[in-house]
């Protein structure tokens, strides 16, 4: 079995990309779609998010993504 750090490290880009569409489909802070995909720390939320698309949440909706 997995430890769970390597299985939420394996899981965490689907999470992420959830999170994305959240922020491009629907009118919801990016607080809300932290807690709609289940993590509760925005330093991790962020530093994950930045992790996979190169910027913040909020650069990334600047951006004019969403």
């Amino acid at each position: 079995q997995l430890p769970d750090l390597i299985i939420s490290d394996l899981m965490m880009p689907k999470i992420i990309e959830r999170a994305r569409q959240i922020l491009l489909t629907e009118d919801a802070t990016i607080t809300q779609v932290m807690y709609r995909v289940e993590i509760s720390s925005s330093s991790y939320f962020t530093s994950a998010f930045k992790k996979e698309f190169g910027e913040t949440p909020s650069e990334y909706l600047k951006g004019g993504w969403g």
